[in-house]
């Protein structure tokens, strides 16, 4: 009896990068392919379905902040959209805008930016 060749059979979903804070465990979906307005960032993960899930949505401050430091799927030097809006038409934002560090600790400093005028990446996350 013959066989063939053997194949491995993964499961991109997989691959994601994963963290944990607070108790849960999180997957990163890749990069959004643009960067976005708050608005248009949020109606993305919000409407994203992708490796069977349809739970993706913008991380909180927390989890951005925490993700940041601790997962490679943030990269330095970047700034992101997190899902927590402030007055005015704000949104919260964590990372890099030009060579002013935002984000030093989960704890650390944030910085508002107006949801419909900045152009920010994404990162959708789900907890498992």
């Amino acid at each position: 009896t013959s066989y063939g060749l053997e194949k491995e059979i993964r499961d991109p979903y997989n691959d994601l990068t994963t963290f944990t804070f607070g108790g849960q465990t999180y997957r990163v979906a890749p990069a959004a392919p643009t960067t976005m307005t708050w608005s248009n960032a949020n109606s993305y993960c919000n409407n994203l379905t992708l490796y069977g899930y349809s739970d993706w949505r913008l991380p909180t401050s927390g989890e951005l902040g925490f993700a940041m430091n601790n997962s490679s799927a943030f990269l330095g030097g970047m700034s992101f959209w997190s899902s927590i809006q402030c007055d005015f038409g704000d949104a919260q934002v964590y990372g890099a805008t030009g060579h002013e560090a935002i984000m030093k600790s989960y704890s650390g400093v944030t910085i508002s930016c107006p949801i419909d005028d900045d152009l920010r990446y994404v990162r959708p996350v789900r907890v498992e």
